[in-house]
Parts: C-alpha cells; structure tokens; sequence
C-alpha cells in the first residue's frame, strides 16, 4: 500500500506494541508532499492507531491500494469476524 502525505509538514506515526515498555517501538514519518510505500502488516498496526485514523478522516494523506491489498484487509476481516 501507498500512503501520500498530503501536508506541507513530516507525519510521524508511533506505533507501540507493548504498553509496559517505555518510549516508542516504532515510528513511520512521512515527507512533506512525498508517499510511501508500506508492507501489508505495518499497514494493519498503522490501521490501529489513532492519529493515523485522524489523519485520514482530515485528507492530510492518500492512501492508494492494489487488489491484492483488498484481498489481504478483506480476509483479515473475515478471520476477525470468524467467517474464514
């Protein structure tokens, strides 16, 4: 999956795995007005986080998908569910 950064500015998404570690585990910035491209199980934990929900919700990025990603967030989906 692609996701654009539609700001002027970085985007800085922290991800942390594990609440009882201080400090962040993980963070995935992004360029002003530049995209990157992110592997199908970052996208999953970046789907997770708050800010990276807000951000889409305020079009300050893109996301930009292929059929295969539909096919891996759908039976992700159906697995959460209990369906596959």
């Amino acid at each position: 999956m692609n996701i654009t950064n539609n700001l002027s500015e970085d985007l800085a998404f922290n991800i942390d795995v594990d609440m009882a570690i201080k400090g962040v585990q993980s963070r995935v910035v992004i360029r002003p007005a530049a995209t990157a491209s992110i592997a199908p199980d970052l996208m999953l934990l970046l789907m997770l986080n708050h800010d990276f929900q807000a951000a889409i919700t305020n079009h300050d990025i893109t996301i930009g998908y292929t059929a295969a990603d539909v096919t891996f967030y759908t039976n992700i989906g159906k697995l959460i569910a209990g369906t596959l």
